[in-house]
Formats: structure tokens, C-alpha cells, sequence
């Protein structure tokens, strides 16, 4: 029997060696494989520690963490000791934390070996062995090794990994006290104690553990509890933690509001902690003790495997049941009180695993301690039914239990392993998920900034206040950036922007505005604040593009800029009672004249507007804001969202009473005339397109309200010919060296008779002309030739041709009117270049073609139900009307033909509304159009000629109570109605109404 113990006792004692080489291999090779390649990048939290141990070797000493609230110090000075003989690096703070995470699954074999919760009722001989306890620890320690969790925290530079081998090592030397009773094991406890304040943030909570421990302990034994025989060694040691924590804790009691802050931005949304209740349920669920993943089986999930799961559920179990015996009951406590800075952590993702890292060991330990219950129980079941054929009733051994929990566990911890580098090592290492969780943007912009900048650069990150960053943080970059470029975040806030810019730029000639393509951040500044105001006090140099990144350039016309906010003119103009524009303001953005209404032709007009919302309406609305000239010939148009401050909401989901800014950098086309031209803006609902009316006296078909004049500067610098967006593509030249190098006809299909279109024409002058020359288009087909324009001065009024000099470039707009009695066909479209002076022809060229649709016209008057010869400005006569209601109430819409027949030939194309009226005369529903749907505008009537218009109108659900039509004709620019004449010639109405009954 002796020789028996003897030999279980070598067995176990050389299974527990090659147990403690293994773990210690394993876990060596799966912390410091490919420790340079993955995790790829920096993590900013990595950074801020590292950056606080080069502090402390630049002697500023401290014993809290500043950039991690209450955290201590303990990591900061262990770091500055590493930085100290290795050198400041990625890869040495990697290996630094890699060594403590080996060094940590060691110290896990050692306390749950200490602790030997496994009872010698299960194994004959296992309490003189103590292999039970053994292979319970080498178990523990071996998945602690594999696990993906641990794996995963021990190579990354956090101060997560040095709590838990503190933590550890702390309850070692408490049960090493317990059980021998020797007083400097009671004093390392108490140091272990106290050290736990100077460490990661949870571990302020493990003290809670042991004094939860005594306390139930003696509630359950009383006088047999641990506490009541050691309780003068335990009050030494709790003396001792007191006296190690005091500084801390002085320091907390006079400085909590520092600790208590973190650095943070302005931001529309806050991030608010995640309520208790959920945090444990989301944790019990991820531990399998609770059913939602049960159902769903998503074990990834899971800390544990499934296997693993059950274990260590029965491990929970078997904890539960056997409380009452002091192993038992601390691995119960110690897991429960560590699982609390996890399931209640403010923010993050629940669980928050590195706040859950103190109970690792508890959970391996369990986990360890469930695979040794269910072989042990499976072992003494097979040895019971087999016991008749073995020898007699009752006979149990305990290698057959030890020997199939070590293999099952060592199955198990395979597994784990090949589980753990195959989703760390081959999926997750080299994935972009990876590389963004960990910065590898900050790394790649920090080294472009070292190689491509100086001293006098700055580069900007702008920040998104509506993503609702906390606690933004540039210390990956900080740590491994070594160039003269400056850095730092630009929060989209426009009431502290312009300051925080001054601030940033001073002293810099260079601003390089990052905006990155990945994180959180990639909406920062949607309403271009930032480029406003560096296109306002400087101007745009370029944009590169990059991996993660875009880079725009500006260069600021001085190293002094002084970013200030506009006064806007006050205004009050209301658009359908929804929204009023309460001020505007602009000037160039070239930063020569940046207060005067002035501009280069090619350079950047800035504007700002104020608005508010007075409405209800749901739409989200935009602005258009453009230039034109005196005949409406728009030159630089810009569109943008209204967007509110912080949240960068739409109009919908702003209240009534709310006032913002918009920003407006409005392009000015290089080929632009010297002159005067207008600036207006529009409001529209960004869906539709819609414009809104403003409440004016006049305002024209455009609905666009004027905020005042700009006078536009030729270009100091001709574009490139080349790289304008001319449709059409000429080179025709005349002898004086003016040149036409393209055209836009202004049409696409064929033309209409009296249709009206724009030319646009580009020319270029090879050298000074002699001349000021006008243009005439026109078109021709056979013999017969009709003008569609008026000479048109080439460069307008203000900028004859005459003072161009060589190499210039511009655009002359040309207004065509197709004339009413050209009939369908093709024609050839040629311009005339004449002498203004003396209207001498100069040149001719063809330059195209014009095809014409014609309409079939007649010009006696068909029958109609109803006869009115109604007078509309001596110019058309409304002959008379029919009216089919009884249509409405079968299709839904009212049918209405009206007659009309031109009096003269007409300059303007006027259109038609249609108001459908109730008894008191207010508007139903109406209609506005040109005549046959537009396809017969009034300029292209013929004198004596007879139009019949057919109008469907929609009236679902009004038809009832329309009473009477009004019908009337209005100019679209101007707005202004065409007067109704008595017979005499006198104006009587706007509008000629007739009952529908």
C-alpha cells in the first residue's frame, strides 16, 4: 500500500512538472508570437500609458494616472523601468506586457493550487498525494494560457494584465497565510493589498473579496471561522494596506475632481451608462448562466467554448452547493464580486472584458474544477459497475479519475488553443477590423507627417460632435511621431471653432485638414465649416488621397490669421411662413478684400446666412445661393442642406424658434466677365426640389430673394483652356487673333417655335484686339435666314474686347428666340461677328445645327360651349371655355379647354393659371403652366392664330365645393399679371372668372 502512495505520489509529482512546463511554454508562445505584426497599430489607451512613462522618466513623478481618472500609477513607473533598458517602442511595450501576462498564468496555477478545492472523498489516497489540487491548478493555468481573452489583453500595453497577477498573487499569500499561519505571508497579503490601489481601476474592488469572504465565512462557522483565528494577523495586514493606500487615498480626498474628470469635447450626444440590471444579465448570459445564447448558440459569444460552458456551470455549481468549506466559498465570492466592474462599466461593449479580467483565474479555476467533477464522477461510476469484475465491491483507486481528467483537460485546452490562434492569429490579426480597432490610421498619418512636413505645418482631425465623443485622444501619435509638423483635433463646433483655429494656426503658414475615411469621425464637419474658414483666410492648395485618409492643403495668407465670426445685416424675410432668413453677409474669399462684396473671376465668393424656423413643416430644406447677371445668366452656384449645430440635423427636426448658420463658399466661373452681378438664394425642400416663396412685394418666377450686388474682377490668371467643361469643342479663328474655342448651345432636342435658350460662347484672345466686337446667332436653311438674337457685345458691356489683354479667356452668354414662323426642319446654326463701332460684318461661321419641331396651327375659331372674347393686354383674346365636371366625378379630375387667339406677334412667354374657387372665393386647387403643357408657348404664336389648350385638374375630394374658375396669363419672370381690358382699353381685372354651375 505504501509502495503504491509512492508511486501516485512521483506520478503526480512529474505530471505537475511537465503540467508547469507546458503552461509556461504555451502561454509564452502565444503571447510573444508575431508580438511585432498583431495586434497591428496602437490602441490610444496602449499610448496614454506609455506617454505617462516617458513622463516619469522626464522626472514628473505622480501616483495617479492623469489621462485614466482614478487609476494609479503602479503600471506607469513599471513601463518607465521597461523604457528605461529596452527603449521606447511599440514592440517593447508589447513585450513588456506580454512577459507580465506569462508571468500571470503562472501565478494562476499557484493560487488555485493553493486553494485544493477538491475534497479526498473522491479519489483514495488524493489527500496524501494532493494531485486532485495539482491538476485542477496546471488545468486552470493551462486554459488561462489558450484563452482568447487573456491571449488577447496580454499583448496589448494595458495595466489590465499587471492587475491580475497582483490580484493573484495577493490571495496567494492569503491562503498561504491561512494555512501556515506565518506572519510575513500575512504582510505580502497586506502589501498585495495595498498595491491594488496604485493599479487598473477594478482592482480597488478586489479588497471587497476577502472581506466578503470572512465575513460570510464567520456568519456560517462562527467560532470555527478563519477570521476569529486569525484575526490579529489580518488586522496587521489590513494596517498595512491602509498605510500603503493612505497616500492615495489623501490625494483623492483633495484632488476627486481631477480625478474624476477626463478630457472631452463639446458634443449633440452623450453617452450615458448602461443600467445595472442589463450589464449583469449581458455578463451571466456570455458565462452561460443565463439562457439567451443558451438558445441562440453563438458560442463565439461566449468567454468559454461550449464544452468549457458546462464545466463551468457545474464548476458554479459545485462551488454553490459545497459553500460551506472555505476553498469553495471564496472561489464562489471572488467571482461574483470581480464579475461587478464588468457588468456595470459605464460604457462600452457589455461585457467589458478588460474590466472583467479579475475573475479570469476564479473562472478557470472553476472551469477546472467542473472537468475534475464530472470525470471523477463518471470514473467512480464506471469503477462501481465494473468493481465485480475487478475485484470486489467498494475498491476505487485514484490515477484512473487523475489520470482522465488530465487527458480530457489537456483535450479541452488543445481545443481552446487551436480555437484561439485561429480566430486571433489567422482571422482577427491581419483583418481591417484590427487595424482600425487599433489606429493603424494615426500610425500611417504620423509617419506622412514626419516626412512630408516642418515647422511650419499643422495638421487638423476634425472631430464629429453628433458621433458623441468622450474622450478623444491623440497619443498614438504623440507616442511614435518624432517630426516638427504640429497636430490636433478640430471639433465641428461652430461657436468655438474660429477661436480654437487662431489658436491652432498661429505661427503656421501651412494647414493640412485630415478627414479620415474610417472611425466614428468620417461625418465630422458635413457643413464644411472648417474649409470656409481656411478658403476665407487662405486659400485651397490641393488634396491627396490615402489609405484611411484624405488630406486637404490650404496656405493662410498670414502666420497671424485671426479666425472672427461675420456680422451678419439683419434681415427678415419669410418663406411660406416655415423659415426666415434673419441676416447675410459676404465678401472675397481670396482674403485680399475679404470684406468688400468683391471678387475674382476664378476665385471663391464666402457668404453666411442666418436662419430660423417658424413652422411646423417636416421637409428638410436647402439653400442655392448663386451669381448672375443683369439678364439672369447665372456665373457660380452653390447647394447646400440647412443643418443645425452639434447634431447636424435637417429643418424636420428642428423646433420652431430655432436659429443656425449656414457657410457658403460660392465658385465664381473663371471665364466670368468683369461687372456687376447679383447675389440670390433660394429656399427648397431638398426632396422634391420644391422652392419656397418669399413673402416680398416683388419677387421674380425664380422665387429667389436678392442680398445685393458683387462686383467681379477679371481673372489675374487665365484658366487652361483645356480644362473647361465646354460641351462643344471649336477652333475658329479671325484675323485679329480673337479666337472661339467652344460653344453650349443651351438645348438638346429639337426647338419649338418662339422657344427661348441661352448660347454660351468661349473665347480666347491670342493677342490685344483693335476691335470691340459683337456677336449675332442665327440660322439659316437654304435661302432663307432668320436672326435669333440681338448683337451681343462679346465680353458685355462692362469688359469690351477692346481691353482684353493677350491670352484671355471668357464666356459670352447669347439669349436666342426661335421666331414663331420658322416651320419643322433642320437648319444651320452660324454666328456673325460685327465691328460695334460700325456694325460692319466681320466674320460668319456655321457652327452647328438646330432642329424645329413645328405644330399644326389654325386660325379659325372651333366650336365651344361657352363664348367669353375676353381682352388680355390688347395682346390675346380668351375666345371661350369648356367646363366637363361630370369628368370629376368619374376620373377624379375637372376638364377645362380654354380658347384662346393671338392678337400680335408676343416677346414674352406668359403663362397660364387656373384657380378653382370656393364660395368665399378662396383658391381650391389651381394650375400654372404655359399653354398645351408648354408645348406651345406664346412666343410662338402667330398673329390671328387660334390655341386650344386642354387642362386636366385634379379637385379629389374638393369638387364639391369649387363655385367658380379664374383664368388668367402672367409673365414668369417678373410675376406681374396681364391685365384684363375693357372695351374702351381700360385694365378692369387680372383675372376673367366664370361660375362652374
Amino acid at each position: 500500500m505504501f509502495g503504491q502512495r509512492s508511486s501516485n505520489q512521483r506520478l503526480v509529482f512529474w505530471l505537475e512538472v511537465a503540467l508547469v512546463v507546458i503552461t509556461i511554454t504555451v502561454s509564452a508562445l502565444f503571447r510573444f508570437y508575431r508580438i511585432e505584426q498583431v495586434p497591428p497599430g496602437l490602441f490610444p489607451d496602449e499610448a496614454t500609458h506609455a506617454l505617462d512613462a516617458l513622463k516619469v522618466l522626464d522626472g514628473q513623478f505622480t501616483i495617479y494616472s492623469p489621462n485614466e481618472g482614478s487609476t494609479g500609477a503602479l503600471w506607469r513607473y513599471l513601463l518607465a523601468l521597461n523604457f528605461a533598458l529596452f527603449g521606447p517602442s511599440i514592440l517593447s511595450l508589447r513585450v513588456f506586457a506580454s512577459a507580465v501576462g506569462v508571468i500571470s498564468v503562472g501565478m494562476a496555477y499557484l493560487v488555485v493550487r493553493e486553494l485544493s478545492p477538491i475534497p479526498a472523498t473522491w479519489g483514495k489516497g488524493s489527500e496524501s498525494t494532493g494531485g486532485w489540487g495539482k491538476i485542477v491548478a496546471a488545468l486552470a493555468a493551462l486554459l488561462l494560457a489558450v484563452s482568447y481573452w487573456h491571449v488577447d489583453l496580454s499583448r496589448i500595453g494595458f495595466s489590465a494584465v499587471l492587475m491580475l497577477l497582483i490580484q493573484d498573487a495577493t490571495f496567494f499569500c492569503l491562503w498561504r497565510a491561512l494555512a501556515s499561519s506565518r506572519r510575513h505571508w500575512f504582510v505580502l497579503f497586506g502589501l498585495g493589498l495595498g498595491m491594488l490601489v496604485y493599479n487598473y481601476l477594478p482592482g480597488k474592488l478586489i479588497p471587497a473579496v476577502p472581506l466578503l469572504f470572512f465575513l460570510i465565512q464567520w456568519l456560517i462557522t462562527r467560532r470555527n471561522a478563519l477570521l476569529v483565528k486569525h484575526w490579529r494577523p489580518l488586522l496587521g495586514a489590513t494596517a498595512i494596506a491602509l498605510v500603503m493606500a493612505l497616500p492615495f487615498a489623501l490625494f483623492v480626498l483633495y484632488n476627486y475632481q481631477v480625478l474624476i474628470t477626463r478630457a472631452s469635447v463639446p458634443t449633440a450626444s452623450v453617452v450615458g451608462p448602461n443600467p445595472p440590471l442589463q450589464g449583469v444579465i449581458a455578463n451571466l448570459t456570455t458565462f452561460g448562466l443565463w439562457p439567451t445564447n443558451w438558445l441562440s448558440g453563438h458560442w463565439e459569444a461566449f468567454f468559454l467554448g461550449p464544452t468549457l460552458t458546462i464545466c463551468f456551470v457545474v464548476g458554479m455549481g459545485v462551488s454553490l452547493v459545497r459553500f460551506r468549506q472555505p476553498a469553495y466559498l471564496f472561489l464562489f465570492v471572488w467571482w461574483w464580486v470581480m464579475l461587478l466592474p464588468g457588468a456595470l462599466a459605464s460604457e462600452g461593449v457589455i461585457p467589458h472584458i478588460r474590466r472583467s479580467i479579475g475573475i479570469s483565474t476564479a473562472m478557470f479555476g472553476l472551469t477546472s474544477l467542473g472537468l475534475a467533477t464530472l470525470t471523477s464522477s463518471l470514473s467512480w461510476l464506471v469503477q462501481r459497475l465494473l468493481s465485480p469484475l475487478i475485484g470486489g465491491a467498494g475498491r476505487r483507486t485514484s490515477i484512473v479519475p487523475l489520470t482522465l481528467t488530465m487527458g480530457l483537460g489537456l483535450l479541452l485546452v488543445a481545443q481552446t488553443a487551436a480555437s484561439t490562434f485561429d480566430r486571433y492569429f489567422v482571422r482577427w490579426g491581419p483583418s481591417e477590423a484590427a487595424k482600425q480597432l487599433f489606429h493603424i490610421y494615426d500610425l500611417e498619418l504620423a509617419e506622412l507627417m514626419a516626412h512630408q512636413s516642418g515647422a511650419e505645418t499643422v495638421y487638423l482631425l476634425p472631430l464629429d460632435s453628433a458621433a458623441g465623443s468622450i474622450n478623444p485622444l491623440l497619443d498614438s501619435i504623440t507616442f511614435v511621431y518624432k517630426g516638427q509638423a504640429s497636430y490636433d483635433f478640430l471639433v465641428d463646433d461652430e461657436r468655438t471653432m474660429p477661436a480654437h483655429l487662431t489658436k491652432l494656426t498661429t505661427g503656421k503658414q501651412i494647414v493640412r485638414l485630415v478627414h479620415r475615411k474610417v472611425t466614428k469621425h468620417t461625418g465630422a464637419d458635413p457643413k464644411g465649416v472648417a474649409h470656409y474658414y481656411l478658403e476665407k483666410y487662405g486659400r485651397w492648395v490641393g488634396r491627396e488621397s490615402h489609405t484611411y485618409f484624405d488630406i486637404e492643403t490650404y496656405e493662410l495668407d498670414s502666420v497671424t490669421s485671426n479666425f472672427t465670426v461675420a456680422v451678419l445685416t439683419p434681415a427678415t424675410v419669410e418663406f411660406e411662413r416655415q423659415m426666415v432668413l434673419t441676416g447675410h453677409t459676404f465678401g472675397d474669399a481670396s482674403g485680399a478684400r475679404a470684406n468688400e462684396p468683391t471678387v475674382s473671376a476664378g476665385d471663391l465668393l464666402w457668404a453666411e446666412a442666418g436662419w430660423r424656423k417658424t413652422g411646423d413643416a417636416s421637409a428638410n430644406y436647402q439653400v442655392a445661393l448663386w451669381l448672375e447677371d443683369q439678364a439672369g445668366h447665372r456665373v457660380g452656384q452653390v447647394d447646400k442642406p440647412l443643418l443645425n449645430n452639434l447634431w447636424h440635423q435637417g429643418t424636420s427636426e428642428w423646433e420652431a424658434g430655432d436659429e443656425e448658420r449656414d457657410y457658403y463658399l460660392l465658385p465664381v466661373d473663371p471665364t466670368t466677365p468683369p461687372g456687376t452681378y447679383w447675389l440670390k438664394a433660394v429656399l427648397y425642400e431638398g426632396s422634391s426640389g420644391r422652392r419656397l416663396a418669399p413673402l416680398l412685394p416683388s419677387v421674380g418666377a425664380d422665387l429667389g430673394v436678392t442680398l445685393g450686388e458683387v462686383t467681379v474682377r477679371a481673372s489675374t490668371t487665365p484658366p487652361d483652356v483645356a480644362a473647361l467643361p465646354i460641351p462643344e469643342r471649336l477652333d475658329l479663328t479671325t484675323r485679329d487673333g480673337l479666337r472661339l474655342v467652344g460653344l453650349d448651345p443651351g438645348f438638346t432636342g429639337p426647338l419649338r417655335p418662339g422657344d427661348r435658350a441661352t448660347l454660351s460662347l468661349w473665347w480666347q484672345t491670342q493677342r490685344p484686339l483693335s476691335k470691340n466686337v459683337a456677336v449675332i446667332v442665327g440660322i439659316s436653311q437654304g435661302k432663307k435666314a432668320w436672326e435669333l438674337s440681338e448683337p451681343q457685345p462679346i465680353g458685355g458691356a462692362y469688359y469690351p474686347t477692346r481691353d482684353w489683354p493677350a491670352g484671355a479667356v471668357l464666356r459670352t452668354f447669347v439669349d436666342l428666340r426661335l421666331p414663331p414662323d420658322v416651320e419643322t426642319g433642320i437648319y444651320s446654326l452660324g454666328l456673325r461677328l460685327l465691328d460695334v463701332e460700325t456694325e460692319d460684318p466681320q466674320t460668319d461661321w456655321l457652327v452647328g445645327q438646330m432642329q424645329v419641331k413645328g405644330r399644326a396651327r389654325i386660325f379659325e375659331a372651333p366650336q365651344m360651349a361657352h363664348s367669353i372674347e375676353t381682352d388680355f393686354g390688347d395682346q390675346i383674346t380668351l375666345l371661350g371655355y369648356d367646363l366637363n365636371l361630370l369628368h370629376a366625378e368619374k376620373a377624379g379630375g375637372v376638364q377645362l379647354t380654354l380658347y384662346w387667339q393671338a392678337q400680335r406677334d408676343m416677346e414674352t412667354a406668359y403663362k397660364v393659371f387656373v384657380h378653382l374657387l370656393d364660395g368665399s372665393g378662396q383658391i381650391v386647387t389651381q394650375v400654372d403652366r404655359e399653354p398645351q403643357a408648354g408645348e406651345a408657348p406664346t412666343t410662338g404664336w402667330l398673329a390671328g392664330e387660334v390655341v386650344v389648350d386642354e387642362i386636366e385638374i385634379s379637385v379629389t375630394g374638393a369638387v364639391a365645393t369649387t363655385q367658380s374658375v379664374a383664368v388668367g396669363l402672367y409673365d414668369p419672370v417678373t410675376g406681374r399679371r396681364v391685365p384684363v381690358l375693357n372695351i374702351d382699353g381700360s385694365a378692369v381685372s387680372d383675372s376673367v372668372m366664370f361660375s362652374v354651375h
